[in-house]
C-alpha cells in the first residue's frame, strides 16, 4: 500500500513541478502573442471571413432563385424575420470571437509550449521587438488583404465559373426533369 501511495504522491509532485515550470514560459509565449499582435490580426483575418460568407450567402441565395426560376421562389420576408437574422448572425459572431480568443489564448499557447523552447520563445520576442520584427508585424494586415484580393481576383473567378456551370447544368436538369 505505501509503495502506491509514495507513487501517487511522487506523480502529482512531478505533475505540479511541470506545470510550475511551463507557466514562466506560457506567459512569455502569451507575450509573444501580444508583440505579433495575435489577437487583432486574428480578428480582423475573422471579420474579413465573415464578410466574404455574407457576400457569399448573398450570391448563393441570388444562384438559387436562378436555379429555380425566380417567380417559383415565393419566401416572404418580414421584417421580424430580418431582425430574428440580424440577432443570429450577432450572436455566431460573437460567439466565433469568444471562441477564436479562447483558441489563441489557450490551445495557441499550448501548441507553442510543445513545439517550442524557452529560449525559441525568448528568441521570437527579441526579434518582435526589432525594427525588422516591428515591419513584419505591421505589415501583415496589408500584406494579408493583398494575398486576399489576388485570391479574389485571380482564382475565384474560376472557381464562380465552375459554380455557375454546375448551377446551370443543375437547372437544365429540373427543366428536363419537371417539363
Amino acid at each position: 500500500m505505501k509503495p502506491l501511495l509514495f507513487t501517487a504522491l511522487f506523480l502529482l509532485g512531478v505533475a505540479f513541478h511541470a506545470q510550475a515550470q511551463s507557466t514562466p514560459k506560457r506567459d512569455r509565449i502569451k507575450y509573444l502573442f501580444v508583440l505579433m499582435k495575435q489577437d487583432s490580426l486574428v480578428l480582423k483575418q475573422m471579420d474579413a471571413t465573415i464578410d466574404m460568407a455574407r457576400s457569399l450567402s448573398r450570391m448563393r441565395t441570388g444562384m438559387a432563385k436562378q436555379l429555380v426560376g425566380a417567380d417559383s421562389v415565393r419566401i416572404p420576408i418580414d421584417s421580424a424575420m430580418l431582425k430574428r437574422h440580424d440577432a443570429f448572425m450577432q450572436k455566431m459572431v460573437k460567439v466565433a470571437k469568444e471562441n477564436t480568443l479562447k483558441l489563441l489564448n489557450e490551445d495557441m499557447v499550448e501548441v507553442y509550449d510543445q513545439h517550442f523552447t524557452a529560449q525559441e520563445i525568448d528568441a521570437f520576442c527579441t526579434f518582435y521587438q526589432t525594427p525588422a520584427g516591428r515591419k513584419l508585424i505591421d505589415s501583415t494586415p496589408a500584406i494579408s488583404k493583398d494575398i486576399m484580393m489576388r485570391s479574389m481576383n485571380k482564382y475565384q473567378p474560376e472557381i464562380m465559373k465552375l459554380f455557375k456551370e454546375y448551377m446551370d447544368e443543375s437547372k437544365r436538369e429540373i427543366d428536363q426533369k419537371y417539363k
